[in-house]
């Protein structure tokens, strides 16, 4: 029921890249892009003892992130939020195409 959450076979487990966004003066921005490694499972013990600001549930899914050197400049003025569903909870993570990121990009543009 966390709005983190995530299921086994998820879209957003299945992804390749991620796009890790956070709030900026215009909006919520891409802050990186960045390569998914492979996911394994971590507790709450080991999200406290990386640092990890108040965990709430028990088990987690963590991957290695590498950073995708020379992302495309539009992408910094990306505003997420036309990415994100209706029903969006803040802090879930969601799963889109590229072509979905680039029809937001010229509709976030037009704005």
């Amino acid at each position: 029921d966390r709005a983190g959450a995530v299921t086994l076979g998820s879209r957003e487990l299945s992804a390749s890249l991620v796009l890790l966004y956070g709030n900026g003066d215009a909006g919520l921005r891409c802050v990186r892009l960045a390569r998914v490694g492979t996911w394994r499972a971590a507790d709450q013990a080991d999200l406290l003892r990386w640092g990890y600001p108040d965990p709430r549930g028990s088990l987690y899914f963590v991957t290695d992130l590498t950073p995708v050197p020379d992302v495309p400049n539009w992408l910094d003025s990306l505003d997420i939020r036309w990415l994100l569903p209706k029903a969006h909870r803040p802090g879930a993570p969601i799963a889109v195409t590229w072509w979905d990121v680039l029809r937001s990009g010229s509709s976030s543009a037009g704005r």
